[in-house]
């Protein structure tokens, strides 16, 4: 075999290495992350587990109604006289971002 093809052998079995020790490294943050969640529910009482999980509940879904309408406004077409620019945007993402806290956790919401 050519060195160029060995050293592309390498590279490639580095890149592996790396890819299944970056899988690992997330696997094991996660149960971390899950064992903490365990532990800390441990010492709560039923009232503020439901609090937590209503408020985690209330973030979900605020960003379930941010990527509604971000594809809702993607299905509209970009019309009139004057081009978007990137800073509107921008405005635009981060008004649709307050909108959809502000829609979430309201009556007839989750």
């Amino acid at each position: 075999m050519s060195d160029s093809m060995l050293s592309g052998l390498g590279s490639m079995a580095q890149q592996s290495v790396f890819q299944q020790h970056m899988e690992s490294a997330a696997q094991n943050r996660s149960m971390t992350e899950l064992d903490a969640l365990r532990a800390g529910n441990r010492g709560q009482s039923a009232d503020e587990q439901r609090q937590a999980l209503r408020e985690a509940s209330r973030q979900f879904e605020a960003v379930f109604l941010n990527q509604m309408l971000k594809a809702m406004r993607e299905t509209v077409g970009d019309g009139g006289l004057i081009e978007k620019s990137q800073g509107e945007e921008v405005f635009q993402g981060m008004l649709d971002e307050e909108w959809s806290k502000a829609l979430a956790g309201r009556h007839g919401s989750l």
